[in-house]
């Protein structure tokens, strides 16, 4: 992928205008928006970043609940094993999300928004309670920026 390679060779603007025209056509692909975040970022336009980032988060979330609703529905119906694999597929289609939350909080409190950061940290424990790096992560930016809701 073009877009890729420039982004590997350092050449951020010509990446980004290549994954821009990507999204002109294909402006549902969630890959598409990750990769333009990540540059977003990388380039130090860290709204813009946020926004993509959260497009991400929220399409990744919206596919993954149509297959658990499916799945809970094929439990009902008595068909457990086309249930637990719809159910799995759910959970591949959020792999690697908890990573999106982390680089998005990261953001956040590069920009001064502590409690959106806090809350951005929260939403991704929220989704994966077992993640105990979330609740590192998070224990460590308390203790770096302390209870910021107190303030």
């Amino acid at each position: 992928n073009k877009a890729k390679t420039l982004y590997k060779l350092g050449r951020f603007d010509e990446s980004l205008n290549c994954f821009n025209t990507l999204l002109t056509m294909k402006k549902e692909c969630v890959s598409i928006w990750e990769n333009k975040g990540m540059i977003l970022a990388k380039i130090g336009k860290f709204e813009d970043a946020c926004e993509c980032f959260e497009i991400v988060i929220k399409a990744k979330n919206g596919y993954a609940n149509k297959w658990k609703k499916k799945s809970e529905e094929l439990l009902q119906l008595g068909k457990n094993e086309i249930a637990k694999d719809y159910f799995e597929i759910a959970k591949k289609i959020l792999a690697g999300t908890e990573k999106i939350f982390v680089k998005k909080s990261k953001i956040l409190s590069g920009l001064g928004r502590f409690n959106e950061a806090i809350e951005c940290l929260e939403k991704a424990i929220k989704l994966y309670p077992d993640n105990d790096k979330l609740v590192h992560i998070k224990e460590n930016f308390l203790s770096k920026y302390g209870n910021i809701r107190d303030h």
